[in-house]
């Protein structure tokens, strides 16, 4: 292995990680930013009483939710960018 791929390996690594955490924290901005919609569950999104693909609607009942549908769909699409860049790392 040259220096050039470790380099790349090190830098595709270093890539994972900090995506990991920015998803993380995409999450959990688009749990707080969650509108109920739901007249028995007050506070925003509940792992009980939701899918977790509730926030990626643009409505939740009578409620916009356009933020939150924003925050989780742009953040499963970094989490597809993300495996991608590892796959690709892990290839060489």
């Amino acid at each position: 292995m040259t220096s050039l791929e470790r380099k790349r390996i090190l830098r595709a690594r270093a890539l994972t990680f900090a995506g990991i955490g920015v998803t993380c924290l995409s999450f959990l901005a688009a749990m707080y930013c969650f509108p109920s919609g739901d007249e028995s569950v007050r506070g925003g999104y509940s792992f009980g009483w939701h899918f977790l693909s509730a926030m990626g609607k643009t409505r939740g009942g009578t409620v916009d939710n356009t933020v939150s549908c924003v925050l989780f769909n742009g953040t499963l699409l970094l989490v597809g960018i993300i495996l991608a860049v590892f796959w690709d790392a892990r290839a060489l």
